[in-house]
Parts: C-alpha cells; sequence; structure tokens
C-alpha cells in the first residue's frame, strides 16, 4: 500500500503527465492500485521501433519517491525480453543511484532514450533491425489479441488481470484491454481494415485481387490441391516481407559469398604489409594523445626526465584499485648527435604534455599479448576534423613502463585502458551540456539552470526525442589537455577541510587525479577557449566488486563569466528545491 508520500507525489506526477505529456509517451497508474502503471511508448520516427506501440508497467515501491520502481516492457520488440525486470539505473536495480527528483516522465524518457540506443543490460536482447521493424508492426496485433491467445480460451474459464507484472502472450489481450480500452479498439479496427489475420497477425489476401488479374496472371497464382488458405497471403504480401524481414546483404547473400571470395584470392597475391610491431619505437607514429592517456605535468625544467612525469593511467593513486608503486630508473642515455640535444620540454606534444615516442612494440620482458587496436572516441579535435584516440593496451603498457611503473600485471592493462577510456567519455559528456547551457550566452544559461537540474535533463531528453534541439551553435571541440595530478584545487581543498569538520557529510580522501581541459566553444559571435576542471574521486565499489568513481567538473575561474556560470547551475538548483518552485510551477502558481 502507498504511504501518504507517494500517493501524493504520483497523484501530483499524474497531473502533470496528463497535462504535459512527453513526445511518444503516454502513461496512467491502475485504477485499483496508484503504485502501478502502465505506459505505452511509441517507436519515434527514423528508428527500427518506428510506429510500434510499446506496453509496459512501472510497479512503484511504497516509500517511492526515495526508491525507484521495478519497469518492465510486456510487448515483444526485439529490444527488450517481454515482462522481464530491466536494470536501468533508473530502476530497482539500482536504488542508490536513483534521484528523488526524477519523476515518472525522466524515468519513461530515459527509458525510451535507452531503447533506442544498442546498450546492453540485463533484461535486453539482441536483434536485427529488419527483425525489430517486424516485430514493430506487429506490436499493435500482439497487444489486442495476446499474441493471437485470444482464439484459445478454455470454454467455461474467464480470463482475470492478475499478474500484471508477467504479462506473456496467452491472455487473449484482456490485460491490454483492460488499461487501454480506447487504444484497444482502434487497434481491432486498424486489424480489420488492414486485413490482419487476428489468429497469426499476417496479412490476408485481398480477394479483389483474382477478379482484377489476366488469365495468364491467374495461371501463375494457382496451387496445388490441399495447401493451406494462408499462401495466397504469402504470395500476394511476398516482396512486402521481403523487404520487412530481409536485408539488402540477405537478398545477395550468394553473390556476396562469391565477391568475398574473389577479394580474398586477390589479397592473397598482394605482398604481405609489415606488422604494426615491427616498426622500430624510434619509427613509430606519435599516437595522438587523449584526455586520460597520461596525466603528465609539463617539466619544470630540461634536466627534467620521462621517468619522473606522471602514470599514463588515471587511475594510480594509493587510493586507487589500480595503482602500481613505481620502481626507481636510471635516465635513458641520449645517442650521440653533432646537434644541440633537445630538452625534455621540447620533447612534448603541446597538445597534450606527452611524449611522443609511445610504441606499439612488444616488451622486452612482455609475456601476455596485449591489443594493438585503439579505439576512436566521440571527443572531436579542434585542430582537424577528427576525434580523438584512445591509446591501444600495448601503449599504455609500454608508456607505464618507460615511466618506472614495471611491475604492473600485463593482464590488468586491458581493463585499465577500460576504465580509462569509461573515464574519458564521461567528463566529455558533461563538459557537453555545460556547453549546451551556456554557450549562447547567460541569458539563455540562466533560462535553463533556474528550474533546476532535473529540467535540464529532461529538456534535453525531450529535444533529443523530438528532433528540436538547436543546432544554430556546432558542438564544442577539444583543444588540449594537461593532467595535473598533485594539484588540488581549491574546491577539493576546501571539500577536504570540510571532510575534517563533518566527517559524516563530507569525505576526507583528496581525488586521485585531476586534469585541465581546454575546449574550444562555439558561440553566436564566434569561438571562444574555456579553460574545464576535473577532480577524479574513489568510491565504495560495489557488491559485484566494480569499481566506483564519481567526477566533479566545472568551468575554471578563469573569468567573470565562468564564476557567474557556475554560481547559476549551482544556485539555481538549490534554490529550485529550496523555494518550492516546483510545486508552485505545478499549481499553476
Amino acid at each position: 500500500m502507498a504511504t501518504k508520500a507517494a500517493f501524493k507525489r504520483l497523484t501530483r506526477e499524474y497531473q502533470n503527465i496528463q497535462k504535459n505529456p512527453p513526445p511518444y509517451i503516454v502513461a496512467h497508474p491502475s485504477e485499483s492500485n496508484i503504485l502501478e502503471w502502465h505506459y505505452i511508448l511509441t517507436g519515434p520516427p527514423g528508428t527500427p521501433y518506428e510506429n510500434g506501440q510499446y506496453w509496459g508497467t512501472l510497479m512503484f515501491p511504497p516509500e517511492y519517491p526515495f526508491a525507484p520502481p521495478a519497469i518492465r516492457m510486456h510487448t515483444p520488440s526485439g529490444r527488450f525480453q517481454p515482462s522481464t525486470r530491466l536494470c536501468l539505473s533508473i530502476s530497482d536495480f539500482h536504488p542508490k543511484s536513483f534521484n528523488p527528483a526524477w519523476e515518472v516522465s525522466t524515468i519513461l524518457i530515459g527509458l525510451l532514450s535507452f531503447m533506442t540506443s544498442e546498450e546492453m543490460t540485463t533484461g535486453s536482447v539482441s536483434a536485427s533491425e529488419a527483425e525489430r521493424r517486424v516485430l514493430a508492426a506487429r506490436s499493435r496485433w500482439w497487444n489486442s489479441t495476446g499474441g493471437g491467445s485470444h482464439i484459445s480460451a478454455t470454454p467455461g474459464v474467464t480470463p482475470t488481470a492478475k499478474g500484471i507484472n508477467n504479462v506473456k502472450a496467452g491472455d487473449g489481450g484482456l490485460k491490454f484491454r483492460a488499461e487501454w480500452p480506447e487504444l484497444d479498439q482502434e487497434n481491432w479496427r486498424w486489424m480489420k481494415d488492414s486485413r490482419i489475420d487476428t489468429n497469426t497477425g499476417q496479412l490476408m489476401p485481398d480477394p479483389s485481387l483474382a477478379t482484377r488479374c489476366s488469365p495468364e496472371t491467374s495461371a501463375l497464382r494457382r496451387r496445388p490441391n490441399g495447401s493451406a488458405p494462408g499462401l495466397g497471403a504469402v504470395m500476394e504480401g511476398g516482396h512486402v516481407a521481403r523487404e520487412a524481414g530481409q536485408s539488402w546483404v540477405r537478398r545477395n547473400k550468394i553473390w556476396l559469398g562469391f565477391a568475398i571470395l574473389f577479394g580474398y584470392a586477390l589479397l592473397t597475391r598482394l605482398p604481405t604489409p609489415a606488422a604494426p610491431n615491427s616498426l622500430a619505437s624510434s619509427n613509430a607514429s606519435p599516437p595522438p594523445g587523449c584526455p586520460m592517456h597520461a596525466s603528465n605535468n609539463v617539466p619544470t625544467s630540461p634536466n627534467q626526465t620521462a621517468s619522473e612525469s606522471s602514470s599514463a593511467c588515471p587511475v594510480r593513486s594509493t587510493d586507487s584499485p589500480f595503482y602500481v608503486p613505481p620502481k626507481s630508473k636510471s635516465p635513458e642515455s641520449q645517442p650521440p648527435s653533432n646537434t644541440e640535444p633537445r630538452s625534455a620540454l621540447s620533447k612534448l606534444n603541446p597538445l597534450n604534455y606527452m611524449f611522443t615516442s609511445i610504441s606499439q612494440e612488444r616488451a622486452p620482458n612482455q609475456t601476455v599479448d596485449l591489443p594493438v587496436e585503439r579505439e576512436v572516441s566521440s571527443i572531436p579535435r579542434s585542430d582537424m576534423d577528427e576525434n580523438w584516440e584512445y591509446p591501444s593496451p600495448q601503449q599504455m603498457y609500454n608508456a607505464m613502463l618507460r615511466k618506472g611503473y614495471t611491475d604492473t600485471p600485463q593482464d590488468a592493462v586491458e581493463a585499465m585502458v577500460a576504465v580509462h577510456n569509461f573515464l574519458n567519455e564521461g567528463a566529455w559528456d558533461e563538459i557537453v551540456r555545460w556547453e549546451r547551457i551556456f554557450s549562447r550566452g547567460l541569458a539563455q544559461g540562466w533560462d535553463k539552470c533556474r528550474r533546476g537540474e532535473e529540467n535540464i535533463v529532461m529538456d534535453e531528453l525531450r529535444e533529443e526525442l523530438a528532433g528540436s534541439a538547436k543546432q544554430d551553435v556546432p558542438p564544442p571541440r577539444l583543444i588540449r589537455f594537461k593532467g595535473r595530478p598533485q594539484e588540488l584545487t581549491p574546491k577539493a581543498r576546501i571539500l577536504q577541510a570540510l571532510g575534517w569538520v563533518y566527517p559524516s557529510k563530507f569525505e576526507t580522501n583528496p581525488p586521485f587525479d585531476r586534469h585541465d581541459w581546454f575546449v574550444m566553444r562555439q558561440t553566436p559571435s564566434g569561438q571562444k577557449e574555456v579553460r574545464y576542471v576535473i577532480d577524479y574521486y574513489s568510491g565504495p565499489p560495489e557488491p559485484t566488486g566494480e569499481p566506483v568513481f564519481y567526477l566533479d567538473i566545472r568551468p575554471a575561474l578563469d573569468t567573470p563569466t565562468a564564476a557567474v556560470e557556475r554560481l547559476m547551475r549551482w544556485g539555481g538548483d538549490v534554490w529550485w528545491r529550496a523555494s518550492g518552485a516546483s510545486a508552485r510551477e505545478n499549481n499553476g502558481s
């Protein structure tokens, strides 16, 4: 039974979602239980789910909004297992990550956004685009007939709508009909008008076609005696099914097979190129840096060597699960040269403050084969029309060896690179969010911030789903970056001091790393360089043993504008929640 707080909150959210329904989403609570919500997601245009009708349930706990709901989708979609609890950050699988400010509309917008992505989780399935389009075309039939089970009801037995959390094909569409009577009637009219066989969901033949065919064509349409009546539907809808259920590759798979064999025969006659790890380290192409490839400080003097720089991975402090204590290393000998020797400072790439000779060659004492493939990030560069690249595991290992980290477990390098890339993408996503808010000026930035963080997220999702996001300002680009792990930011020092005074509220552990990212902000009046500061914190691991990280990302206080931006985003959210502005807006005051 719902608590008084949950009942009041869900009642208000139902009024809100009725007044301002999100794109492609409708939802309502059950008449008998306000904790049981039913939703319909309409497949957005341009996706494999276009025009699909996806029905599901949200089961809220009595302590909502301080605990998330269980999320299920009953309609087969090719994306989720029908009637299976979904593991999402907004579901009951992760109660600690749930934000009480999130509403029903926030949850459903997040579910639709996750559905249109390809990320896998507990309860999701893999399917081809063609299979998902077929399921979308059959979704209305499935909802109203229970997958065709309306014809197999046991005589004398009246189905019930109990067990709503385990809706399967077999209830004859009763549960859907009880919650969505108007949609159910529309679905039955659609099946009649579209000549959909309610038993199978397949297209039935058009009787009028037989009178329009010439004798020659009729001869081609004859079928042998005893064949099933559904053969006519197959003959009539063959081309439609072929286009909907098969891709171009499937239709031409035989020719493609010959083409692949022919190409393979040609390639075997060509000279084999040298493998990447056969190159000498001095001739290896310098890998483009990435914001978390190495947190090197710029040497303060020309005599500072590469071994004095920081680790190639952001996770390297004594508080980190990936920390490996460094060993001392003698300075590398310099080859004789008639020219004046270059300083260590001159060997650094000014875009990432890293040494450029990171080889893909296998280390002498290496016993584990490490991949040399490099992943392209989602972060665009400012100096060219390309994205930054992440280091390969082999490059990461070579860089750490050169810096003196000789005790690094070789079988852990790939996991370190995965953490490195994951944190990198998360940091850039938050920077892009800052830029979306303030790239058009402080006035439009305040218009977004004054209604709190939850509305910023909801507005972004609505614009993304509706395709109405403004495109007048190009997205930001990363100019350069710099690691400063030994320098605490003023905010980190303040939080650490507060942790000593209020240990139950604030942590005393400092961030294990710090980066400065220099971003090219695209404004209506031109380009502007903005420096962002990123503090990396380690959190308690998950029960499964997975490490947890927290990123504190904000514009550096280099200009008064940056200070105003930080004040707007922090102050707007605090004022929105503390002043009860959300309740006043919902009441229309």
